[in-house]
């Protein structure tokens, strides 16, 4: 995992933590609310807390988890595997929020590639990512099992 446990920044008691042990049952449930039958394990989660090509953060509101992203950073490469806002909080810009600061965590690199999967049906999530410059690369067919959908792999070269 990437060091830190704290990532330091706050405002309007929104603070931005590395995923760690403390954070797993809030990450999953919210995991469950949002993605219900396409939910990530919370084995899969547990994983992530050794993962040390993982760059994990989460997005608090007044303590309480409310957003996170889980991606995979190798060399020049990072693919962002997940990443939600709770329900409540949505359309609020703490989606926007959080994308900008995992965004300029991954500015020190230099010529790095961003990659994501989206359901094509997802087209909030769709122009969300290109409002940040994310263009549609290819489609996957299949790629999602419940419901049975293709995604759009979508990249950005920072």
């Amino acid at each position: 995992m990437l060091v830190m446990e704290k990532v330091g920044m706050m405002l309007n008691n929104i603070s931005f933590e590395y995923f760690q042990k403390k954070h797993l049952d809030s990450v999953y449930n919210l995991e469950i609310d949002i993605f219900k039958l396409d939910a990530w394990s919370k084995s899969a989660f547990i994983s992530e807390l050794d993962n040390k090509f993982s760059l994990n953060l989460v997005l608090l509101k007044d303590s309480i988890v409310i957003g996170y992203i889980f991606s995979s950073l190798v060399i020049d490469q990072c693919y962002i595997s997940n990443f939600a806002i709770s329900k409540t909080f949505q359309s609020k810009g703490f989606g926007k929020i959080l994308f900008k600061y995992f965004i300029n965590i991954l500015l020190y690199k230099k010529d790095i590639s961003i990659s994501l999967d989206v359901r094509t049906s997802n087209i909030q999530a769709i122009y969300f990512y290109e409002k940040f410059g994310f263009i549609k690369f290819y489609t996957r067919k299949n790629f999602y099992k419940n419901p049975l959908e293709d995604s759009f792999t979508m990249n950005l070269l920072v």
